[in-house]
């Protein structure tokens, strides 16, 4: 036979290069290495076997039609019903072929959440009495889905870093009550800032801060850039992540989380009221690593920030090919894919 001959060539051809190349290796090895390239074959012969019954024609007019303009990219959330048709027809596909539902009609639908950016976000520093002093829109929302939210003459607290490092006793929220007021903390910690350039985004520390920070139930929480971060990098490359529409499971933490924001450090410069001083304000804390946390006095914030929220559902389509092996027919190998 032409396949046991092709194999017995193949083997002989191994057993030459093997015997050639690794002839001080140990015998273990060898077998190991001869038990791979033999199981490397047959994987491959069956790889090949199953490729050569996809039609290429039948594929390219599921494609056609998945892609084609009168589904509208299949997005989430618009007039033109493509997403709802590209499921339809997966699951009547689905059926055709035998697969059996794994759910009511093969559909298991999910509530969700879409988050667009508000518009017309804005933060203003005004004065005691009410004079705009600094007007800006330049906001990231880092989290979604309690709608629109409005600040009037709120408490600002600066809290350095939002650090807190029981092992080196350095603790920047310590000595004031910072419930119900907007609290301002820089991006980072001193050893990054003390490095004196320009240092990444750390999500982990980040998200420790905030979960510390959160506990004593501020209004609001602003981090501010860096600013070792002379071009602004970071606030572009959350503004290009996060300043467009997403969506999340409507059981997510998210719609619940206080208000948290990402500005720049001229920000921060309007507050303390000179450009360059937000630096100078941490180098101070860096510096003598003792807490410069303290209630700005002269001061207040005006916010409306926030996010259009819409509740929408969608589906998985979910189909079963049921195998025939008495021991395994019990497990399950879960394929996943998009279709949005």
């Amino acid at each position: 036979m032409y396949f046991g001959s092709e194999l017995l060539n193949l083997t002989i051809r191994i057993i030459i290069s093997i015997n050639f190349i690794f002839i001080n290796m140990s015998l273990q090895k060898i077998s190991f290495l001869i038990f791979f390239l033999f199981a490397n074959y047959f994987l491959s012969f069956s790889q090949n076997k199953a490729l050569s019954k996809i039609d290429n024609e039948d594929l390219k007019r599921h494609l056609t039609f998945l892609s084609s303009d009168s589904l509208q990219g299949r997005k989430l959330g618009i007039e033109v019903a493509g997403l709802e048709i590209a499921a339809d027809y997966i699951k009547s596909n689905a059926k055709k072929n035998g697969l059996k539902p794994a759910a009511d009609n093969y559909f298991q639908h999910v509530d969700i959440v879409s988050i667009s950016p508000y518009k017309n976000s804005y933060l203003e520093i005004v004065r005691n009495g009410g004079k705009s002093m600094f007007k800006t829109t330049s906001i990231i929302n880092l989290n979604g889905g309690q709608g629109v939210i409005s600040f009037k003459n709120e408490e600002i607290v600066l809290a350095g870093f939002g650090y807190y490092n029981s092992e080196l006793g350095y603790n920047n929220l310590e000595g004031v009550d910072v419930s119900g007021k907007i609290v301002i903390i820089a991006q980072g910690d001193l050893g990054l800032f003390n490095d004196g350039k320009f240092f990444r985004w750390n999500n982990r520390l980040e998200r420790e801060k905030l979960k510390i920070l959160s506990e004593k139930k501020p209004k609001a929480i602003i981090i501010v850039t860096t600013p070792l971060d002379k071009e602004n990098k970071t606030f572009l490359q959350f503004n290009r992540w996060l300043n467009r529409e997403t969506f999340i499971l409507k059981t997510s933490d998210k719609l619940a989380e206080i208000p948290t924001l990402i500005c720049t450090p001229d920000f921060a410069d309007h507050i303390l009221g000179r450009k360059g001083k937000f630096k100078r304000y941490l180098s101070s804390i860096s510096k003598t690593e003792k807490t410069n946390l303290f209630l700005v006095k002269d001061k207040k914030l005006n916010a409306k920030i926030g996010n259009s929220v819409e509740d929408l559902q969608t589906k998985n389509i979910i189909g079963i090919v049921e195998g025939s092996d008495p021991v395994l027919k019990d497990e399950f190998i879960v394929f996943m894919a998009h279709y949005d």
